[in-house]
């Protein structure tokens, strides 16, 4: 589970808060390199490197970039509205969810998104929704057999 603790909590760093904030907006490692004078590699073991204890991934508890981007949005470090670079992103029709499957198909065709950067924030935050949703199904189906 990601954690609550603000920023500061943390003891994220000015760094740690722009990296996010990059993720947030929809950036690859690619494009965040430059903006802050790395290449993609450091950008890439800052945000998740395996075996760094310092990285983003390692302070926030998770190994998903999804709860870094969602950390982000809950945090405010992007403002509502605020537009991510200009990128073509695939049309989403809107998903009717009238059950479990509906929701996992849901959980899956935003995984899909995300994990190929097509994914804006608003997508990602629903993606984010949508998998506490079912895990909420879940824990209640298990709960009540």
């Amino acid at each position: 589970m990601l954690t609550l603790l603000s920023p500061a909590e943390l003891n994220l760093t000015t760094k740690d808060l722009v990296l996010l904030r990059h993720l947030a907006l929809g950036r690859n490692a690619k494009e965040i390199g430059p903006e802050v004078g790395k290449s993609a590699k450091t950008v890439e073991w800052d945000i998740n490197g395996t075996d760094n204890p310092r990285s983003l991934c390692a302070k926030l508890g998770t190994s998903n970039r999804a709860d870094l981007v969602r950390y982000a949005v809950e945090h405010r470090l992007v403002q509502k509205g605020e537009q991510a670079i200009d990128r073509p992103r695939p049309k989403l029709e809107p998903l009717e969810v009238k059950g479990v499957e509906d929701l996992k198909a849901a959980i899956l065709r935003g995984a899909t998104l995300a994990a190929n950067n097509q994914a804006d924030v608003l997508q990602t935050n629903a993606l984010c929704q949508c998998s506490d949703a079912y895990i909420r199904v879940a824990r209640f189906q298990l709960e009540h057999r």
